[in-house]
């Protein structure tokens, strides 16, 4: 390909099935449950296989996940709400490995399961006046990995089975509200990310971020309109995310405080 990366081909082919079967059940009018049952393939996207290719990594196979999905759907006059508790079973599921802070390269893990929990819902206070929650509980394991690490600049293997995977906060919530009142329209949300961890090995913890807010506030009379959009309301210094690898952390920043106003005329 390009002559930064050297000349090199691959060439291979993955035969992906993905079965579904699903059943609902009306409790009510308003509330229904549902059972949904699936299997699915993940093929290495071409940046996973490049890298490992330049790397000189192992060939990456084709992940395959078994999902079991229960959950509620309610839909009332002034309640919305969704519940779903899920568990999927993956085998070689590929994941990334930092190798140097500018270095990485990916590999499948034996075996990972993943469980949890999602409920949203919105709730009409007034006609012009709506409030909603979003949380997700997320717990993900490694039931067979062994990861590839460089040791004082041997490349080895470590047991990661039992680990939690990185990246991946346990408790997520947003809280969000929206008025539209006469010509007024006004949304605020909020996002919280709890601590996860930041490599396989669970070494270390990131403490993730509180209260991440955003803003709208529109005015519209006739054919015109005018919006601000407020980004990081209170401005806060946080990170988005965190990798560590043997060059150390490195942290990926939040955007600060931006706003931007804008005026627009419908002809």
């Amino acid at each position: 390909m390009g002559s930064a990366d050297g000349a090199y081909t691959f060439d291979t082919k993955y035969n992906l099935f993905s079965p579904k079967v699903g059943v609902s059940y009306a409790l009510s009018e308003e509330t229904n449950s549902y059972i949904n049952i699936a299997q699915g393939n993940q093929a290495p996207s071409d940046s996973e296989v490049k890298s490992n290719i330049l790397s000189k990594a192992s060939e990456l196979k084709l992940a395959t996940i078994q999902n079991y999905e229960v959950g509620l759907k309610h839909r009332s006059r002034d309640t919305s709400i969704d519940m779903a508790i899920y568990q999927m079973m993956i085998s070689d599921d590929i994941v990334q490995v930092p190798q140097t802070q500018y270095t990485t390269i990916y590999q499948n893990a034996g075996k990972t399961e993943k469980k949890g929990l999602e409920v949203s819902g919105t709730y009409d206070l007034f006609s012009w006046l709506n409030v909603g929650v979003n949380y997700a509980y997320s717990d993900y394991k490694y039931s067979d990995f062994k990861e590839i690490v460089r040791v004082r600049g041997a490349v080895t293997t470590q047991e990661r089975s039992g680990n939690q995977l990185p990246f991946i906060p346990k408790h997520q919530y947003s809280l969000s509200s929206n008025i539209n009142y006469e010509n007024i329209v006004m949304a605020l949300s909020t996002q919280t990310w709890g601590e996860y961890h930041i490599d396989a090995a669970n070494s270390e913890k990131f403490g993730g971020f509180e209260f991440v807010t955003n803003m709208m506030l529109g005015y519209f009379w006739g054919d015109q309109s005018l919006q601000l959009n407020v980004n990081n309301l209170f401005d806060q210094r946080y990170a988005v995310s965190v990798t560590k690898s043997s060059s150390g952390n490195s942290y990926s920043a939040g955007a600060p405080l931006m706003a931007t106003l804008s005026y627009m005329l419908e002809f």
